[in-house]
């Protein structure tokens, strides 16, 4: 059988086999993945980048969280948004393996909450809160 390195996406003939070599071969680097953002020679890209991806973020946040607070009569707004994608985007980057990731809100998840707001008023007479993540 050929090495994983040579063939990562060949079966390891073990359950988890892929994952456990990935994590064997990125091992020694994962703490250097962290702290080099903090260098002196890195902090300005670091800085800038931080800034990009927190803006894009943002901005995403606020026109989906716009749009989920008019169909879901202010139930799931802006506020809500920004702390679902703060709180899936902090998760992703401590276990995801990709720091600077755009986590958020897209037109498929208000599309789904709409819907889900929608059968809920046809079918129910309490008010149920929509909840996604």
């Amino acid at each position: 059988m050929m090495a994983l390195s040579r063939r990562p996406l060949a079966w390891s003939g073990k359950l988890c086999g892929g994952i456990m070599a990935d994590i064997r071969r990125r091992g020694p680097y994962y703490k250097s993945d962290w702290v080099d953002a903090f260098l002196p020679a890195n902090q300005g890209k670091t800085l800038s980048t931080t800034c990009f991806i927190f803006f894009a973020c943002l901005s995403a946040a606020l026109s989906f969280g716009a749009l989920f607070g008019e169909f879901t009569d202010q139930q799931l707004g802006a506020s809500e948004t920004i702390l679902a994608s703060s709180v899936t985007g902090i998760a992703y980057s401590l276990f995801g393996g990709q720091p600077l990731a755009i986590m958020g809100a897209t037109g498929n998840a208000q599309t789904f909450a709409e819907q889900i707001e929608q059968k809920q008023k046809e079918n129910f007479t309490t008010k149920t809160f929509v909840a996604f993540g």
